[in-house]
């Protein structure tokens, strides 16, 4: 039973960090949409107690893909992109 509530806890917690992640990257806030999309992956919404090989392929993509995400707008924060439209 343990189990499941801290799996029930880890899937709320991440689905509420995507959540503010998204509504601030929605707004053009892209240094906490990175924070909150990057904190997300504290709270693993998946069975923690399987190892990552044996998980999944979708598992794995969804992760990947998230992290594929922050860091992409980690990226589109940290390049001045005004800068490089004026030369």
């Amino acid at each position: 039973m343990s189990i499941s509530l801290s799996s029930n806890f880890n899937r709320i917690g991440y689905g509420i960090m995507v959540l503010c992640g998204i509504v601030f990257l929605s707004i053009g806030n892209l240094s906490n949409a990175s924070i909150y999309l990057g904190l997300a992956f504290i709270f693993d919404p998946f069975d923690a107690t399987i190892a990552w090989p044996k998980r999944p392929v979708w598992q794995r993509a969804w992760t990947v893909a998230h992290l594929v995400a922050v860091l992409v707008i980690m990226v589109a924060e940290w390049v001045p992109w005004q800068q490089l439209s004026a030369t």
